[in-house]
């Protein structure tokens, strides 16, 4: 047994069981559904009412860690581990057995939990909390019987893709990492970017980062096989049929990919709008109205056809919070503008009150040229959508603000875990600067100066110091 890996000594939620609200979600489950499908009910419907807490989520390390292990409220604001513990507790009325695992065991405080369900002889794995977004707007579940193999071989490739963003595109890192996961021993990948990279160089520190998450899910991932064997993935066929029945997607279509029919998503309807948006006549038609727009003002016309899609198309299935609604946001966006036009927005989470839960966003437009102006749109909680402000009206706003109370707790398209203690006058010299850039942090094309043979080189001479030390193990 793997210490500290499975979760003991859980919340118990057996008040919380009885109110309407989660009584109704066990007294509601359909008959004739397997064990699995049960859980999945249930999934879906707690999916619908808890809410990612903010409080947490906008807090910094410090805080976090003294949170981590408060139960969910009465409000039903909680994290990964007390959703899951919720989520756990439910099963256990229904008679399904699971644990909750740390992905680090040995953090006491922070460490990501995930369920693991034993229904039938058969192992899986859930993460609730990462598909509270998708149940809450009807798009695909992705975390309930999640396929960890795949888990690892998508990080694997996502660290292939930064080296090679960099300019490193030697397939000797590949095979290096390979080793390296086999071994646990991530010492030559790392000694490979302290050769590469000078100390000054801000490239090396993000890159270590980017090996130690690959090293976390490796290890976690070998730890779920240590403790559970063998882990059953959930394929998109099988979900679409347990969606089917359970009501939960669209109706019934058949896709040109697809064999036998299925659900429909709020994904298709995404998937439909971005290949729409390649049609220069269909844009024309109903994004642009018909009319011609100038270029420097056609962002401004297709965020208030992104805001009619928000309001009209996705459902409120559930209750939404501030998270949800930057989720779809973010998840539109990407799917219906461009890489440009995606690098002229930034949004922000403001808080106004003592309260962080009671969040206002505030959406900043940085124009094409350097001589124009800032547009904004505000998100009205009443009528739950984004609204274009004025930046004088924004100007007010923020002006009459108390500061003590006011902070922006996160920007950009992440939003996670930054805290910017700014005045509101702070703030209004920030939205004053038209070109000010406030995104995420993105990679230049060309990192490196050294040429690709000294790369190799480099490469090569370490490839050749780990078979030696592993030769010398051997012995």
């Amino acid at each position: 047994m793997i210490p500290n890996f499975k979760m003991t000594n859980l919340h118990d939620y057996k008040d919380l069981i009885k109110t309407e609200k989660i009584e109704n979600i066990l007294k509601n489950i359909p008959d004739g559904l397997t064990k699995l499908e049960q859980a999945y009910y249930v999934y879906i419907e707690l999916g619908k009412i808890v809410k990612e807490d903010p409080k947490f989520v906008f807090s910094t390390i410090e805080e976090k860690k003294e949170r981590y292990n408060d139960a969910i409220d009465e409000q039903l604001f909680g994290i990964c581990k007390s959703i899951s513990e919720l989520y756990v507790s439910l099963l256990k009325e229904l008679g399904i057995d699971a644990d909750l695992i740390k992905n680090i065991p040995e953090e006491k405080a922070l460490s990501h939990v995930d369920t693991v369900l034993k229904i039938d002889g058969k192992k899986y794995i859930v993460n609730l909390i990462s598909d509270l977004a998708n149940i809450k707007s009807k798009r695909r579940i992705n975390s309930f019987g999640i396929n960890i193999e795949e888990v690892l071989k998508n990080r694997t490739n996502h660290v292939m893709e930064h080296f090679k963003q960099l300019g490193i595109t030697d397939n000797n890192i590949e095979e290096m990492l390979r080793k390296a996961q086999q071994e646990n021993n991530y010492e030559g990948i790392h000694a490979l970017i302290d050769s590469i990279f000078p100390r000054e160089n801000k490239d090396g520190p993000k890159l270590h980062e980017t090996i130690n998450r690959l090293k976390t899910i490796s290890n976690y991932i070998h730890n779920i096989k240590e403790t559970y064997g063998e882990i059953t993935p959930l394929s998109k066929k099988e979900k679409e049929k347990m969606d089917m029945k359970l009501g939960y997607s669209y109706g019934s279509i058949v896709f040109e990919s697809d064999a036998e029919p299925r659900g429909i998503y709020i994904n298709d309807v995404f998937h439909i709008l971005a290949e729409e948006m390649k049609d220069p006549e269909t844009v024309n038609k109903y994004v642009y109205g018909g009319i011609d727009v100038p270029e420097k003002e056609q962002l401004e016309y297709k965020l208030k056809y992104i805001f009619n899609i928000m309001d009209k198309c996705i459902p409120k299935n559930g209750e939404t919070s501030y998270l949800d609604e930057t989720m779809n946001i973010n998840r539109l966006s990407e799917n219906l503008l461009t890489a440009s036009e995606l690098e002229r927005i930034t949004l922000f989470a403001v808080k106004t009150t003592q309260d962080v839960r009671d969040l206002t966003s505030i959406l900043q437009v940085k124009p094409m040229n350097k001589d124009g102006e800032n547009m904004y749109y505000i998100y009205s909680k009443e009528e739950r959508k984004y609204a274009p402000i004025e930046i004088s009206a924004l100007k007010e706003t923020l002006s009459n603000l108390d500061p003590a109370q006011f902070k922006i707790v996160g920007k950009g398209r992440e939003l996670i875990g930054r805290l910017y203690k700014l005045r509101p006058e702070d703030i209004l010299e920030i939205f004053e600067k038209s070109t000010q850039s406030l995104g995420e942090e993105t990679f230049p094309e060309q990192k490196i100066s050294e040429n690709k043979d000294k790369v190799v080189s480099t490469m090569n001479r370490q490839q050749k110091q780990l078979d030696e030390k592993e030769k010398r193990t051997g012995e």
